[in-house]
């Protein structure tokens, strides 16, 4: 699985060593190398209330969502129902479920810890942030999307607005559905 993960990922190598700082081996192989850090990180036992095999449960159900509804995303309702269920569960559901908790418990160091920084903040946090304030809208040529958010956590400042383009909108998805479905096919995960 981890290969199949690392293989969709490939695309985005530029992206990843850019961005995330990754080496040309470490880009080559994120959901590999999230694997093995898996097995030597020690997470924090917490109060959540749901169980790690239920946000699994929740992942898969997801996933097949997603691949029950490809035949018929040439439909708009469908497509933009596809594009609303994906940046949920991506933006907001992983990253309050999975995302925040890893970046804190790995070494600071290790892909794993980059992969989770990086989708918890600058543009991809505000467009979270957005999502769950409503405050996104296509593109008027749907090459992407437009959103606003707070350039600080101060709820008084003023709205700033961001574009992603469907390419970042598909890398950000990308790294995050290949970091939370490695944590969630870890053996050392399953607790």
């Amino acid at each position: 699985m981890f290969d199949t993960l690392d293989a969709q990922l490939k695309r985005f190598s530029p992206r990843l060593r850019d961005d995330l700082k990754l080496t040309p081996s470490e880009s080559a192989a994120v959901a590999t190398t999230i694997a093995d850090e898996l097995t030597a990180l020690s997470m924090r036992a917490d109060d959540d209330p749901i169980a790690f095999g239920a946000r699994c449960d929740e992942l898969t159900a997801f996933q097949g969502f997603m691949d029950a509804s490809q035949p018929v995303a040439s439909s708009p309702f469908v497509a933009r129902a596809r594009v609303l269920v994906q940046n949920y569960v991506c933006f907001v559901y992983l990253k309050e479920a999975w995302l925040e908790g890893l970046r804190e418990a790995a070494p600071a160091t290790s892909v794993l810890h980059r992969c989770a920084s990086y989708l918890t903040a600058g543009k991809v946090r505000a467009f979270r942030n957005a999502l769950s304030h409503a405050r996104w809208r296509y593109l008027s040529d749907f090459s992407g999307l437009e959103y606003w958010d707070r350039a600080s956590g101060n709820r008084s400042a003023p709205l700033q607005r961001f574009e992603v383009t469907q390419l970042e909108l598909d890398f950000w998805q990308t790294l995050i559905r290949a970091v939370c479905y490695t944590v969630a096919a870890s053996p050392r995960s399953a607790r």
